[in-house]
């Protein structure tokens, strides 16, 4: 769980490998919920995904950041 720095539900963080798909073969993600201004509730589904996983590992700290900016 990567918690937010605007105080709403935090999101929960998935990794996922699949070696068959050359150029996502490696993926982060994370889900959350967010509204709108006008309560419009929706889900959120940000990911991360590449060949390499070193790739994604170097990224990870700033993928985190953004995860707790928003």
């Amino acid at each position: 769980m990567v918690e937010r720095g605007n105080g709403k539900a935090g999101f929960l963080r998935f990794a996922f490998e699949n070696p068959r798909r050359a150029q996502q073969a490696y993926e982060l993600g994370a889900f959350g919920i967010d509204n709108d201004t006008d309560g419009n509730e929706f889900v959120l589904d940000v990911v991360m995904s590449g060949a390499a996983k070193a790739a994604l590992e170097a990224a990870e700290k700033d993928y985190i950041a953004f995860l707790k900016a928003h």
